[in-house]
């Protein structure tokens, strides 16, 4: 297996619990030194994905719940609150923007 593919992994959370249920998904996964780019969709309208300075009060309880669930001292994290008008071509820019080589997620509930 490429190591290098688990350098540096993009993590979205949409929510408290999406963050608690995501944190408890990965952490058996990562492996020590990894860097965690933990990321937030807000709403925006310009036409192009932002990295938005400073945190709302939303994105920051939902960074919270994630690093009280996963914080571990041999891994790295990274905060990245994304301005886009879609979530995912928001997430897909942020890929290059902050030089990740892997996405991961938990499915939502699309029912909700």
């Amino acid at each position: 297996m490429n190591d290098d593919l688990f350098e540096r992994i993009l993590v979205p959370i949409a929510s408290p619990d999406d963050a608690k249920a995501t944190a408890r998904a990965v952490r058996p996964q990562l492996n020590a030194d990894t860097t965690l780019i933990v990321t937030h969709v807000t709403p925006g309208t310009a036409a192009e994905t932002a990295v938005k300075t400073g945190r709302d009060q939303f994105a920051g309880a939902t960074y919270e719940k994630f690093v009280d669930i996963l914080y571990r001292d041999d891994l790295q994290f990274e905060w990245a609150t994304l301005e886009g008008s879609e979530v995912a071509e928001a997430l897909t820019d942020a890929i290059d923007m902050m030089d990740a080589t892997l996405v991961a997620f938990t499915p939502r509930d699309l029912d909700t």
